[in-house]
């Protein structure tokens, strides 16, 4: 799989109309593998945050949050 981002890039977590319409019973379905998004993650929809470190099938870390995210929760910055 082709990492879409890469530690420093800038990211803005989906909008809560994206966790709304995608999230079910926690998780969020990325490729064939179900990933958890839960309530408590809600808030940080629509924040931004710097990517610190990749992982296996697009598993991403953010220096403002403690969670692990995948890459399909997140959009670019740009500018």
């Amino acid at each position: 799989m082709i990492m879409k981002y890469k530690v420093g890039d800038r990211v803005r977590v989906k909008s809560r109309c994206w966790y709304r319409d995608n999230v079910i019973a926690g998780s969020v379905l990325y490729g064939d593998m179900a990933v958890a998004f839960t309530r408590s993650m809600r808030r940080f929809c629509g924040k931004k945050a710097t990517v610190t470190d990749v992982g296996e099938g697009g598993i991403v870390w953010l220096d403002r949050f403690e969670r692990v995210f995948c890459a399909g929760m997140l959009d670019p910055v740009r500018g």
